[in-house]
């Protein structure tokens, strides 16, 4: 048994953060009642677990680990549970407790064929300044959108899978998404104004309709002035795997009559691709069904 070269090549270059209650090259992620900080671990901290993994997990290990949920991405370094070598997933919610029971009914979420493609897909979008880094933490939003309207404002949106907090079974896919709202430093001072409502339109991946009407944001009603800027994190979840939100904020001008709207162009959510328990069975069985065949063509 032997790790994945390329997993054994970055180890030899950066074998995992020494303190993982620090801020990573992972990121975090959070909202109102959740926060997520992934690290990625050395390589005894790694592969300490194999022998303790069981039913799904069977000849896995985790590569990254959050502490505060005791969560994080796993690869398998063999095909016992029927995960192709080397693949990076992170398991699905649904079957927590039977997981640690060892049973092998495990769903999960696919985030790379191998570990070569998951680090540097990430490290791309970081090169690209695609995330938002503040005061030296990384948030890994993709961006999604961004709109400016006659007003000058600006309304930009980027998106958040959490896997930790959605499920294969029963469905629930839950995400998290960053909006920023800037008003240009050239927009008269009478083009000051507060956010009072906010008006969303949702569609599931079904074509499902939601409408969503109410005030403030997260609780606040920021103003905008010249040059002026307001982020906010907020969260939502489909039963599908994709979905789509657009909408518009209503703002209230300070010094004069009247109100003004500020466009939400359409935010596009996407979770990973899925596996099935029962499609690594039914690899994992005909491999072993070949193997047999083999043994019994020597004998």
């Amino acid at each position: 048994m032997s790790l994945p070269e390329d997993y054994r090549c970055f180890l030899r270059i950066h074998n995992g953060q020494k303190n993982i209650n620090r801020p990573g090259v992972l990121g975090s992620t959070h909202i109102a009642n959740h926060f997520k900080r992934e690290a990625i671990l050395n390589v005894k901290a790694a592969t300490l677990s194999l022998a303790h993994m069981h039913g799904g997990l069977r000849g896995c290990i985790p590569i990254t680990l959050c502490v505060i949920n005791t969560c994080g991405h796993y690869m398998a370094i063999t095909e016992e549970a029927g995960h192709k070598h080397g693949r990076v997933f992170w398991p699905s919610l649904d079957n927590e407790t039977i997981n640690l029971n060892g049973d092998g009914r495990m769903n999960c979420f696919i985030m790379a064929d191998n570990f070569t493609l998951w680090f540097i897909s990430y490290a791309e979008s970081l090169v690209k300044e695609h995330y938002p880094v503040i005061r030296g933490e990384i948030f890994p939003y993709k961006s999604a959108s961004e709109h400016t309207g006659d007003n000058d404002i600006t309304v930009k949106t980027a998106t958040c899978f959490l896997p930790e907090q959605s499920n294969v079974n029963p469905p629930h896919f839950f995400f998290t998404y960053r909006i920023t709202i800037s008003m240009d430093q050239s927009v008269p001072k009478d083009g000051s104004c507060k956010l009072e409502t906010r008006h969303w339109y949702i569609t599931d991946g079904n074509g499902e309709k939601e409408e969503v009407h109410g005030e403030a944001v997260v609780g606040s009603y920021p103003t905008m002035v010249p040059g002026g800027r307001h982020d906010y994190v907020s969260c939502t979840s489909f039963t599908t795997p994709t979905g789509t939100m657009e909408g518009h904020y209503t703002f209230k001008f300070l010094n004069r009559e009247g109100t003004t709207n500020a466009k939400i162009a359409p935010m596009h959510f996407k979770a990973p691709p899925i596996e099935l328990a029962s499609e690594r069975q039914r690899r994992r069985n005909a491999k072993l069904n070949i193997a047999s065949c083999t043994d019994s063509d020597s004998d």
